[in-house]
Formats: C-alpha cells, sequence, structure tokens
C-alpha cells in the first residue's frame, strides 16, 4: 500500500498518486491539477480494479492491483523543468509487468529493483522490467502490508502482529518486530532521519531510522490510514475509510494535520508515493485561425489610393506587418447576415505613407507608372492561433471605371 520511498536525505517533491477501489489519481502536492482515473488518463485498470499501492522512480509508475493479483505500470513523461504530463499506459493491466502476485498490498522501487509486499506473506523483488521476479525474496512473513526502502534496509508493516519490519536490502537479518506497538500499520514511509507508519486504527507513528524514540500517535487524528509518503517539508497519507478524504497532510513535527484532496466518489483508498515532477494539465490544441481571402483591388487618386476587400471567417485582429512605413486602415464591416455562413467583409485602405518607402512609391508612379508592394499580413481570430498571409499588390493610375 504504500510505498514512499526516499533514498538517502529527504528532498523537495512536487506530485502525488495514490491508488482506489476504482483506479489510480494523482494532483500537485499542494492539491492543484487533480487528476483522477476516470476515463482512466493514469491507468486503464477497470473499475473494479483494486489499486492498494504506488511506487514511482524517474521514468516510471508502478502499482499493486489487489483483484488482478499483479503489479503493473506505466511510463511517466517529463521536461528538463520538472514537468509532466500522462501518457497512455505502457503496460495494460491484463499484460502486467509481474503477474500472480497474491494480494499485493505494497510496492517499493529503488535504482535496481522493485519490491512488493504479498499480504499471504512474503516480500517478493525484481528486476525493475520485471524479470527474475522472486515471488518468495523474503518468505515466512505473517501480513506485511505497506513497503519503503532506502539505501540499506526494506521497511513494511505486519499488519496481524502490529509491529513494523525490516531487513537488508539482500532479504537477510530480517527483523520482524524492529518496532513494536503499532496499530494495523499498513503504510510504511523513510526519509534520512525518520521511520513514519499508517496506523489503520487512526493514527501516524514515527520513530528514530534506527527504531529509537517511537511515538505511536505522533498524529492522533488521522482518520483511517492506509498508505504513507513523507518529503521535505510534509507526511502524507491516504485515508482507506473516510469518505470524502483521500489524501491528508501534516508537517513533519506532526501538526498542522489538514485534508488536502478530496472527492466523494472515491472509496477504500491506499497506496500514496510522491514525485520530483510537477504535473501540468494536458495542453490545449487551439486551431488556427482560417485563411483569409482578398476581393479585386480599386485603385482611386490617382493610383495613390489602393481600396482592398478583406474576407475573414470570424471577428479577428489584422495587422499589416510589412513593408514598414506604409499607411494602412482597416475598416471591419458589420456583422454578414447568417445566410452568408459567417464572412465577415472588412476594407483595407492603403497609401505610400510619408517615409521613405512613400517616396520611393510616388517616384516610381511618376518615372514607371507603376509601383509594386509585397504586404505581409498576420490575422488572428478569435480563439485561434495566428496567421501570416502575403500579397503582391501595385499602386498604378486607376482604370477609366474607377474613380
Amino acid at each position: 500500500m504504500v510505498c514512499c520511498c526516499a533514498f538517502g536525505a529527504a528532498s523537495a517533491r512536487a506530485a502525488i498518486y495514490w491508488g482506489s477501489g476504482s483506479g489510480l489519481g494523482a494532483a500537485n502536492v499542494d492539491g492543484s491539477n487533480l487528476i483522477d482515473s476516470y476515463p482512466y488518463e493514469i491507468s486503464n485498470a477497470p473499475p473494479e480494479g483494486s489499486i492498494v499501492a504506488v511506487a514511482v522512480n524517474d521514468t516510471q509508475l508502478f502499482w499493486g492491483d489487489l483483484s488482478n493479483e499483479a503489479i503493473g505500470t506505466m511510463a511517466l513523461s517529463g521536461t528538463p523543468d520538472g514537468r509532466v504530463l500522462f501518457n497512455e499506459p505502457k503496460v495494460r493491466v491484463d499484460e502486467a509487468l509481474v503477474p500472480n502476485v497474491e494480494r499485493p498490498w505494497g510496492v517499493a522501487v529503488d535504482a535496481s529493483h522493485l519490491y512488493w509486499a504479498s499480504t499471504a506473506g512474503a516480500i517478493g523483488r525484481s528486476n525493475l522490467d520485471g524479470s527474475a521476479a522472486d515471488r518468495s525474496f523474503i518468505a515466512g512473513l505473517t501480513s506485511p502490508c505497506g513497503l519503503a526502502v532506502d539505501g540499506s534496509h526494506l521497511y513494511w508493516g505486519e499488519l496481524e502482529t502490529g509491529a513494523v519490519a525490516r531487513a537488508r536490502l539482500d532479504g537477510t537479518e530480517v527483523e520482524p518486530e524492529f518496532i513494536t506497538g503499532a496499530g494495523d500499520p499498513c503504510g510504511v514511509a523513510v526519509d534520512a532521519a525518520h521511520l513514519y507508519w499508517a496506523n489503520t486504527a487512526g493514527s501516524i507513528g514515527r520513530a528514530g531510522i534506527d527504531g529509537s524514540d517511537p511515538e505511536p500517535a505522533f498524529v492522533s487524528s488521522a482518520g483511517s490510514p492506509c498508505g504513507i509518503a513523507v518529503d521535505a517539508g510534509h507526511v502524507y497519507w491516504a485515508n482507506f475509510i473516510e469518505p470524502g478524504t483521500f489524501v491528508s497532510r501534516a508537517d513533519l513535527d506532526g501538526s498542522g494535520a489538514a485534508p488536502l484532496v478530496g472527492e466523494q466518489f472515491y472509496a477504500a483508498m491506499c497506496g500514496l508515493a510522491l514525485d520530483s515532477r510537477v504535473f501540468q494539465p494536458r495542453p490545449v490544441v487551439t486551431p488556427p485561425s482560417s485563411p483569409i481571402r482578398f476581393g479585386p483591388i480599386e485603385r482611386r487618386k490617382r493610383g495613390r489610393l489602393l481600396v482592398l476587400p478583406v474576407y475573414v471567417a470570424g471577428q479577428g485582429g489584422l495587422t499589416l506587418s510589412s513593408p514598414p512605413g506604409i499607411g494602412w486602415q482597416l475598416d471591419k464591416g458589420a456583422p454578414p447576415p447568417p445566410w452568408l455562413g459567417g464572412t465577415f467583409r472588412w476594407t483595407l485602405k492603403l497609401w505610400p505613407g510619408r517615409g521613405r518607402v512613400g517616396k520611393r512609391i510616388r517616384r516610381q508612379l511618376v518615372d514607371r507608372r507603376r509601383a509594386p508592394v509585397s504586404l505581409g499580413f498576420d490575422w488572428q481570430e478569435e480563439g485561434h492561433t495566428p496567421v501570416a498571409s502575403k500579397r503582391r499588390v501595385a499602386f498604378a493610375p486607376p482604370l477609366r471605371s474607377q474613380k
């Protein structure tokens, strides 16, 4: 059920994952950007699946699926600034990373191995890709529930005996009663100085990393904690029974306990893990602006004024980006009648301007009776990304039919 894994000193982390009877969920540790398992953005675990353990490393999210008796995984994406967006699960539940895991109520991961706690009485271990699975890596246990790992030991709760146990990373020196007096512990977390456990009877316990100075009620009013994690500033836990509050946290001195994230449709929350990434909402794909089109040019004032109809698909902004210095004015027409299909007819007026560009255009009109100009337009329809357009026009004396 839990697995918060702190390697060495506690480090600031930014996102939190949890399991429940309806799949997986996640949010930033301040409660923002809640991402739940509807419609299974994190996991394609079916609604009847029960995710009761969660662990994370730099590239993957791992979970224990009670209903399917498996360890599942998915890839996590990330960027150099620490942001992450969800990908589709890399491994389906029915194609589990590690299948045939009986009652996987704990998952932990370090740089080399994936570990899981089976309440059937064993700790299992495999490589990170699921290979070389040893389902009885540490056997002969009573009811291990929750799992954590640091640089030297594995830690877990023993539900039936009310103890927190530990063993060396190679599976030796098992201490089934490393800390006694816990209340149905199901969830363990570790940082550089302390070991924490979730007493499902209603509190969070803490002791020194060597088992000294145990405090069974370090946080006394914790609901029904099942799953626990810790970072540089807080200890977090999931509530197994209490409706409407499935992730809470307290300061590292045990004060300030308060709900963090809650939803009424979650139930049987168990399993918690922290990550260094920050969740960002999926980017909204904004469609590009519709193309603009132009009508025939009308020439006035001996060719020194061009009138150009502009047809656009909706309201927005049109800017003449080139050439610099040319004079222009845009007159926006009234919205079209519905039967015209929403096309707006605007009028763009162009004249030489007063700078060097204008002088060149006037000189060419006198000398050649024609002054070609390449125009660049930037058009952005409301609610759309901008588009660029180009058109070549020429200042020239008007035809007799034009003014």
